[in-house]
């Protein structure tokens, strides 16, 4: 992947990793909730993410029907007088 930062091109392998900062209170909660230790947290993190873009996208791809023809049925239903 190549990004663009300023002027420059800066290539980036997908194994690559980003550091998000988060509250020490937070990290401690989070450890301390879920019982995991310090360790472990990189992991746990990078998973509720995968989860999170997983689920986001699932409940996106699970519409039957678009606006419009969820629309044109709502009519065609109280037409009907089941509505």
């Amino acid at each position: 992947m190549t990004l663009l930062e300023g002027n420059e091109k800066i290539v980036v392998e997908n194994n690559a990793k980003i550091a998000v900062y988060v509250p020490f209170k937070t990290f401690n909660s989070l450890r301390k909730e879920f019982n995991i230790l310090e360790s472990e947290v990189d992991g746990f993190v990078t998973s509720l993410i995968e989860r999170s873009i997983m689920e986001r996208a699932g409940d996106a791809n699970s519409n039957v029907f678009s606006k419009a023809e969820e629309k044109e049925l709502e009519d065609d239903l109280r037409g009907l007088g089941y509505l």
